[in-house]
């Protein structure tokens, strides 16, 4: 009989409170920055991607939620979707 481990990986979801957040407003800023449109009447829908890249366990996840959850964020991007693809992508 053969056994097969399966390691699956939690499910993460976008909320993360602020106090979780330590010395990293200036990120959040900076990438703030990047996504709101500098004209507030530009309609210019381009996709493009932010990495955010670093050794495990340095908060680049908790970043993210940060920043998705920002109230500035959220007026620019009514319709937005958290989404976690790990290295065996599970469509679940």
């Amino acid at each position: 009989m053969k056994v097969i481990i399966v390691h699956r990986r939690d499910m993460t979801h976008s909320r993360v409170s602020d106090i979780y957040v330590i010395k990293r407003k200036h990120d959040k800023e900076n990438i703030i920055k990047l996504l709101m449109p500098q004209n507030p009447n530009d309609v210019d829908v381009s996709l493009f991607v932010i990495p955010i890249v670093g050794m495990g366990g340095m908060r680049k996840t908790t970043l993210a939620k940060f920043v998705f959850n920002d109230e500035r964020i959220r007026e620019c991007f009514p319709l937005k979707m958290w989404v976690c693809v790990s290295d065996d992508f599970d469509i679940k």
